[in-house]
C-alpha cells in the first residue's frame, strides 16, 4: 500500500470538526414544561436512547466522508504501482569506478542501489523495466518485470571501469523507441561525475528523471601513470627506473607516499606532490614477468589509489652492424653496451641484425629464420636506393623505400618519448606492409616494421645523420636505436 500524494492525507485532520461539535458542551437553561408539552417531553424520554444511537450514526457517517475524501486526494494504491498505466521504464544505475567512494560508513554505490530498489517497489506487475550499467555498457539489457530487474540489481557490483552517461542515455533511449507500451520513461541515478557526461546535449524522445545523490563532493588523490623505463624493456641485470606520477582532483599541495611493490616485496617508496611525477629506481630483476603494483594511502575513492604493472624482464640483446651506419649510430650502441642495454657480436648468433643499404642481406635468410630482427638503415647515397629496395625484394621482405621528399617532419610515435615533430631533411617514404612504428606529418610511413620468416624486418626512411635528420641531437636517438 502507498499513496501518490501523501501531503493531502494532512486533509484528514478536518476529521476533528464534527467531533468538536458532537462533543462541545450545550448551555444548559431553566425549562418550565407546560402542560400542553409534557406529552412530547415524555415521549422524548422514551425515545432517547432510539435519539443517541442516530446522532451517534450521523457523526460516523461526516468522518467518514471527511476520511474518504482525504484518502481520495492522497490517492491511495495497491501494490506500488497500479496507479499508473504499464509504461517501459529504462534505469540507468552508474556502477563505474567513482561509485566507489566512500563517504561517512557507505559506499556511494550503496545508495544509488537503494534508490534503484525505490524506483522498482514504486513499479506495477505490468511495467517494464530495462537495467543498464554504466560501468558495464555492454552487458544486454532485456525487458524484465520488476521482480526480475530486483533480483538482477541484488547482482550488481561496482567496476573499476570509467563510466559513459551519454551512451547509456543513448541506449535507454533507442531501447524505449523499440517498446509497445505506451508510456516511456529513463531513470538516471547517479553520482554525477563530470567526466561521465557528454560535452553536447544529446536528444532524447522519452523523458528523464535523474537522482544526483545527496552525498557531499569529497578530494580524491590518484595514481595517474606508471612509465617503466622511459617506455623501454627492461633488461636483466639492470636497474630501472619507474617514473609515477600521482594526480588530485582539487587543489591539495600536500606530499602522499607512494610505494612500488614488486614481487610481493617493497622496492621502493616516497613522498610525491600532486600533479608531480617522483622516480624510483629498482632492479636488478632476472628474465621473465615482472608483476607488482604502485600503491598510495586510500582517500575516499580507493579503486584509483593502485596500479598495477606487468612489464617483461628481459635479456640484452646481441646486435651485429652490417656496414657503415656512422658516428651517431656507433655512438648510440656504445651508450647502450656500457650500461648493459646490449652487447655486441657476430651476424651468426645475433638477435639484432643492423644493416646499411641492404648489407649482408646474404645472412638475413638464416637470421630471420631462428626469429631474429633485422633493422635497416637507408645509406645517405641515393643512388643506393634502388639496390636496398631490390635486396628487400629478394629476402622476400613487403618493404621498400619510395620516393624522397625534403622538409618534412615526424608526426605520432608507437612506445617511444621524444619522436614527436622532428625535422627531416632527407627522408624517403616507407611503403608496403606490416606496421607503421612512426609516420611523417603528411601521413607517409617513416619507420615500418614487418613480419618475414620466424622474425621482422625494420625499415627506417632517412639515415641518422645530422644532415639528414635532427634525431640524432635529440634525447631521442638511444631510445630509438634501442626499440
Amino acid at each position: 500500500m502507498g499513496f501518490l500524494a501523501p501531503l493531502y492525507l494532512l486533509a484528514a485532520l478536518a476529521v476533528a470538526v464534527p467531533l468538536l461539535l458532537h462533543l462541545r458542551p450545550r448551555a444548559r437553561e431553566e425549562r418550565i414544561a407546560f402542560p400542553a408539552l409534557r406529552y412530547l417531553l415524555r415521549m422524548e424520554r422514551e425515545h432517547a436512547d432510539e435519539i443517541r444511537l442516530r446522532q451517534w450514526l450521523l457523526l460516523a457517517l461526516r468522518c467518514a466522508v471527511v476520511l474518504l475524501l482525504a484518502l481520495s486526494a492522497a490517492r491511495l494504491v495497491a501494490g506500488g504501482g497500479a496507479a499508473h498505466p504499464p509504461t517501459a521504464v529504462a534505469l540507468i544505475l552508474d556502477n563505474s569506478l567513482s561509485s566507489q567512494r566512500v563517504v561517512g560508513d557507505e559506499r556511494v554505490y550503496d545508495e544509488l542501489q537503494a534508490r534503484a530498489v525505490e524506483v522498482l517497489d514504486r513499479a506495477g506487475s505490468q511495467d517494464r523495466i530495462h537495467l543498464i550499467l554504466a560501468g558495464v555498457p555492454w552487458e544486454i539489457a532485456p525487458p524484465l518485470s520488476p521482480q526480475e530487474a530486483r533480483s538482477r540489481l541484488e547482482e550488481v557490483t561496482p567496476t573499476d571501469a570509467r563510466g559513459d552517461l551519454g551512451a547509456a542515455l543513448r541506449r535507454a533511449d533507442a531501447l524505449l523507441r523499440e517498446s509497445d507500451l505506451g508510456v516511456r520513461e529513463i531513470h538516471l541515478l547517479s553520482d554525477g561525475q563530470a567526466s561521465a557526461f557528454p560535452d553536447r546535449p544529446i536528444p532524447l524522445d522519452a523523458p528523464v528523471v535523474v537522482w544526483g545523490g545527496t552525498t557531499p563532493p569529497s578530494p580524491n588523490r590518484y595514481l595517474r601513470s606508471v612509465v617503466i623505463g622511459g617506455g623501454l624493456t627492461p633488461r636483466a641485470a639492470r636497474r630501472t627506473e619507474f617514473a609515477i606520477t600521482v594526480g588530485a582532483e582539487s587543489a591539495d599541495t600536500a606530499e602522499a607516499p607512494v610505494r612500488l611493490v614488486l614481487g610481493g616485496e617493497l622496492r621502493g617508496a616516497a613522498e610525491a606532490k600532486p600533479q608531480s611525477t617522483v622516480l624510483l629506481p629498482a632492479g636488478p630483476f632476472p628474465t621473465g614477468t615482472l608483476t607488482g603494483y604502485v600503491e598510495t594511502d586510500p582517500d575516499a575513492l580507493r579503486a584509483d589509489d593502485r596500479r598495477w604493472v606487468v612489464t617483461r624482464v628481459a635479456p640484452p640483446p646481441v646486435v651485429a652492424v652490417l656496414g657503415d651506419p656512422g658516428v651517431f649510430v656507433e655512438e648510440a650502441l656504445a651508450v647502450l653496451e656500457e650500461t648493459g642495454r646490449l652487447s655486441r657480436g657476430g651476424a651468426g648468433g645475433a638477435d639484432v641484425l643492423l644493416s646499411v643499404a641492404g648489407e649482408g642481406a646474404t645472412v638475413w635468410g638464416a637470421a630471420l629464420a631462428r626469429g631474429a630482427r633485422v633493422v635497416l638503415l637507408p645509406s645517405a647515397d641515393p643512388a643506393l636506393r634502388t639496390a636496398t629496395n631490390q635486396r628487400l625484394e629478394a629476402a622476400g621482405v613487403p618493404l621498400a623505400l619510395g620516393a624522397a621528399t625534403s622538409g618534412s617532419r615526424t608526426g605520432s610515435s608507437s612506445g617511444v618519448p621524444g619522436l614527436d615533430s622532428l625535422r627531416l631533411e632527407r627522408v624517403w617514404a616507407v611503403e608496403g606492409g606490416g606496421t607503421v612504428r612512426l609516420e611523417r606529418t603528411d601521413g607517409a610511413g617513416w619507420w615500418r616494421e614487418a613480419t618475414a620468416g620466424n622474425g621482422s624486418v625494420a625499415l627506417l626512411g632517412s639515415p641518422l645523420t645530422a644532415d639528414a635528420t635532427e634525431i640524432p641531437l635529440s634525447a631521442a636517438m638511444i631510445p630509438l636505436v634501442e626499440a
